[in-house]
């Protein structure tokens, strides 16, 4: 036979059921939380130092780092914390998605920095 002349159509594969899309978006909204949280703790350190380089002001104010810390463990709880996901609509995450963020945390530093 000629090419497109059966009646012999095959359906596109389903690559992905819909139970596999809801698992991946749980997972990329908790990753997505936690690239907030990266933000905004970049964000944190420069509004710190707003005029003084971070090499002249150090990170020495303990509430601060105490409250990063904080923060860090508060994400980690939100993230695993099994009844937790449910309600927020999320799924527990590998270690790397916990530096998506990181490379703009890194650019918004680097950026203020230069502007210092």
């Amino acid at each position: 036979t000629e090419w497109g002349t059966t009646t012999d159509y095959r359906q596109c594969i389903n690559i992905a059921s819909s139970e596999t899309a809801h698992e991946t978006l749980k997972h990329a909204q908790g990753g997505f939380f936690i690239s907030i949280v990266v933000g905004q703790i970049a964000g944190l350190m420069v509004c710190k130092t707003r005029w003084l380089s971070i090499t002249t002001q150090e990170m020495r104010n303990s509430v601060m780092m105490f409250g990063i810390a904080t923060e860090f463990v508060l994400c980690a709880w939100l993230a695993y914390c099994p009844g937790l996901n449910s309600g927020l609509g999320t799924r527990n995450l590998r270690l790397v998605h916990w530096f998506c963020a990181i490379p703009f945390a890194v650019f918004i530093f680097i950026f203020d920095e230069s502007r210092k």
